[in-house]
């Protein structure tokens, strides 16, 4: 068995960098990427019997803090079954970081974050173009995404990575400030209430 970690250890690896790459323009792609991905790390994480570890760390427990406030979020909405179709974005998203944590290369953490990072300023400057040549009285920015409050959370989350990267990183890479601004800006044109306070807690 133990032949087939590092077959899966690529295998995860690809799934990530794809999923990072398409997370903001292509639902498909996203969800072929992270259902390969998931189930290649969950039978890793079975053969290895690493469970515990991935239970214990920071990275886990603030993601089972932020599902628990999903799933309160949900059980609240005014219109449940429309909120579970919009956030099922957010909940891939979710699951990617939590794998992405099982990696222990630092070098190729620092690439999926960074990818994260490049592929929201790029569906971010396009919410800003468009932002800029559509009519305003066509309703809320959805940018790379068919509805505008899952651009705002996508946008969020990854506007908040990068926020991580660039006080928690060293060296400082100071192109992820720039990064920060322009996924920020786009941010407060969606118009999303809810995602403008889920930034600033976060």
């Amino acid at each position: 068995m133990n032949r087939f970690i590092p077959v899966l250890d690529k295998i995860i690896q690809f799934s990530l960098l794809t999923f990072a790459v398409s997370s903001l323009f292509s639902i498909s792609i996203t969800q072929i990427s992270f259902a390969i991905g998931s189930i290649s790390w969950v039978l890793k994480t079975h053969l290895t019997r690493t469970w515990s570890e991935i239970r214990g760390t920071r990275v886990g427990i603030a993601i089972l803090a932020f599902c628990l406030a999903y799933i309160i979020s949900l059980t609240t909405a005014v219109d449940p079954e429309s909120s579970i179709n919009y956030m099922k974005k957010l909940l891939q998203v979710i699951i990617f970081f939590w794998v992405a944590n099982t990696v222990q290369d630092e070098k190729q953490r620092n690439i999926l974050v960074s990818l994260v990072i490049v592929a929201a300023v790029a569906a971010a400057l396009n919410g800003i173009y468009s932002e800029l040549v559509t009519d305003p009285e066509t309703g809320r920015q959805t940018g790379t995404m068919s509805i505008a409050s899952t651009f705002a959370g996508v946008l969020m989350l990854t506007g908040l990575v990068a926020l991580g990267k660039l006080f928690f990183h060293k060296p400082k890479n100071y192109w992820v400030l720039g990064s920060v601004g322009i996924i920020g800006f786009c941010l407060m044109l969606v118009l999303a209430r809810q995602a403008w306070l889920g930034f600033l807690v976060g």
